[in-house]
This record gives C-alpha cells, sequence and structure tokens, in this order.
C-alpha cells in the first residue's frame, strides 16, 4: 500500500528522470506517468549502449549539498547578513567590470547621476 516508503536509490532515480522530463513539467498524471516510462525505456536502451554517455553531474557529486546542512562548513547564519550591503557590494564589482571592458562612457555607469536624470529609474523599472 505504502510502496513509496520502501524505495530504492534505483527508484527514487527513475522517479527523478520522470519529473524532469517534459520541459519542467514536475507533475503528471497516469496517462503521462505511461508516456514518461515509455521515454525511460528509450533512455535506458540507448545508455546501455553507450555507457560512456551516463557521466554523473558535477553538481550532484560536489562536496557541498544545499538541501543538506549538516555538509555545509563555516558560518551558515543569515543573521550576520547584511542585505544592502550585499548589494551595494555587488553593484560595485559590476561596475568595475563593466569599466574594465571599456564598453560604456564613466557618465553611463554612475548610479547617481542616472538617478538624478532619469526619475523613476530602479532595479524593477529600468
Amino acid at each position: 500500500m505504502w510502496w513509496f516508503l520502501n524505495t530504492t536509490k534505483r527508484l527514487e532515480q527513475l522517479f527523478g528522470v520522470l519529473r524532469s522530463q517534459r520541459n519542467g513539467n514536475l507533475n503528471f498524471d497516469c496517462l503521462d506517468l505511461q508516456d514518461r516510462l515509455a521515454t525511460c525505456v528509450g533512455i535506458s536502451q540507448v545508455l546501455s549502449r553507450h555507457p560512456e554517455w551516463k557521466a554523473p553531474s558535477r553538481r550532484l557529486t560536489s562536496s557541498y549539498d544545499r538541501k543538506n546542512t549538516h555538509s555545509w562548513k563555516g558560518d551558515t547564519s543569515v543573521l550576520q547578513v547584511h542585505e544592502a550591503l550585499c548589494w551595494q557590494r555587488g553593484r560595485e564589482e559590476a561596475i568595475a567590470v563593466l569599466r574594465n571592458a571599456d564598453i560604456f562612457l564613466n557618465a553611463e555607469l554612475d548610479i547617481n547621476l542616472i538617478k538624478m536624470n532619469e526619475p523613476g529609474v530602479d532595479i524593477l523599472r529600468p
């Protein structure tokens, strides 16, 4: 009755493949499940003929897992994060990269000048 509570790694991998099909549509009904399983059979046949194509994801084999917080190292508390300061530093780094690229004039990258000359312009309304 509760077969999904007694799963194996292989079944979980299959379910992950099923959910990743169809442009990220995670949900499916019984008919769609049938179609997706047929696609998985085809994928399995191709990979059995070409095992070199089945390389593990670099993201999944990394030492840091976004869901497993026990693998994190260092200070992971958000209490010390100053969001406005992070935003400002990111903006300064982006402007420095743009200046070094010599694509824009310095006046085009002056945020205060842009705010003064174009009122109403902000990050949500460029």
